[in-house]
């Protein structure tokens, strides 16, 4: 019962670390994102170096969201990833901490807007 119960344990603590790491994959795109949406990303005028994207491989891709993007709704999107990293750190079901996050990074002002109807 006990090796049972270790299993278990260290079968939930994987499942954690993985959902984590995911998340910091996406922060690091949206890093990446905010990085082009404030131009951190571009040459400055003295011709010094940007920030370099974490992601480079998919600059092409940050580019055309940055186009259709908003400051706003990428940092809601970022405070989104931290609430369901910080919800997996206080046990909160996995599947329930993701689910919630896929929701809010698909509209990321549906928090505010339950917030003004309730």
């Amino acid at each position: 019962k006990e090796l049972e119960t270790r299993q278990s344990s260290r079968r939930t603590r994987t499942q954690r670390d993985e959902l984590d790491r995911m998340m910091l994959d996406l922060l690091s795109y949206y890093r990446d994102l905010l990085a082009l949406l404030t131009g951190s990303a571009d040459e400055g005028p003295d011709g010094s170096a940007g920030l370099e994207l974490v992601n480079e491989e998919m600059a092409a891709e940050l580019r055309r969201v940055a186009a259709a993007e908003t400051l706003v709704g990428t940092m809601l999107r970022v405070q989104a990833i931290e609430q369901a990293r910080r919800a997996l750190v206080a046990n909160v079901a996995p599947q329930l901490a993701v689910e919630a996050l896929m929701v809010e990074l698909w509209d990321p002002s549906l928090r505010a807007k339950l917030h003004r109807a309730g």
